[in-house]
């Protein structure tokens, strides 16, 4: 198809997969979640080590993190529906599941007794990066998806997503029609943001920066980011209070820039700013002993 500003819209080949292991089932978003999780914790694995934090800690920050942030994904979506009296869908809600696993991740290094801000900036600094691959897991699964888009970067997803689910249901697609409307495709947006945001932090983390900085900096350019982004986003489940209100996500999205804001200042009067860590150099081994004439 040729949109009238010229170019092509691309037509995606791929076909979501899923497949069931018991209770859940995998499928692109998941996995791609998954992924990022995993990138995410052998990235921070090296940053952390000036910490004090050995392997063992490591994975029980990791597993802490995985565990709060899927509790609090899942109660992002089930709290506001309870608060408007609706049933709440089976659906997550990134910023739940950031909150969640910060808290998490706060938690677990109390009781290791870690540098808790000093633990956060560390996974602050590379939880871009996991993100950017967990967008491409949603990218594939055609899920978190755009406003309708004529001209590229639009593109079309086939059947099986929830892109094409949802347009074919709203009775947007002809009969027989093989592939969504072109939408933009935000998921790839929200990847390139979540790249430039991971070599950002990483090169305020290397810095000299008082503890909790790189935190409070993803925070606000984050919630930055998810406000406008919100405006080209149209896949279901995003709610607002009132027929012209924000969504859930941007209101999310001024609390938590302003708490992040006001946590900046607080840090910025409290304490110094300090080296980032680095890691301690190699032990050598002493010279052998000289033998005896």
């Amino acid at each position: 198809m040729r949109p009238r500003g010229g170019g092509r819209i691309m037509s995606l080949p791929m076909l979501p997969f899923r497949i069931p292991l018991g209770w859940a089932a995998l499928g692109p978003m998941e996995a791609g979640a998954l992924a990022g999780i995993l990138l995410a914790a052998v990235l921070a694995r090296r940053r952390m080590e000036p910490l004090g934090v050995s392997g063992t800690a490591l994975w029980d920050l990791a597993l802490g993190a995985l565990v709060g942030g899927a509790a609090g994904a899942r109660l992002f979506c089930a709290v506001p529906a309870w608060i408007r009296g609706t049933e709440a869908s089976g659906g997550s809600g990134i910023y739940g599941g950031l909150a969640g696993g910060a808290l998490a991740l706060a938690l677990v290094a109390r009781l290791r007794r870690l540098p808790a801000l000093g633990v956060m900036d560390a996974a602050a600094s590379v939880a871009p990066a996991g993100f950017a691959l967990g967008k491409l897991g949603c990218f594939l699964a055609g899920c978190c998806y755009g406003i309708p888009c004529g001209i590229p970067p639009g593109v079309r997803f086939p059947p099986g997503s929830l892109a094409f689910e949802t347009h074919r249901s709203a009775g947007l697609l002809p009969p027989g029609g093989r592939s969504s409307l072109a939408v933009h495709p935000t998921q790839l947006y929200e990847l390139t943001f979540g790249l430039a945001l991971f070599a950002g932090l990483s090169l305020l983390f290397r810095r000299p920066h008082r503890r909790g900085t790189v935190l409070v900096a993803g925070a606000v350019l984050y919630s930055a980011w998810r406000f406008g982004i919100e405006f080209l986003r149209d896949d279901p489940g995003r709610h607002g209070f009132g027929a012209s209100a924000l969504t859930d996500a941007q209101i999310s999205a001024l609390a938590v820039g302003a708490a992040a804001a006001a946590a900046g200042i607080a840090l910025r009067r409290r304490a110094p700013a300090e080296a980032s860590p680095t890691p301690p150099p190699p032990p050598t081994s002493p010279p052998p002993p000289r033998r005896a004439p």
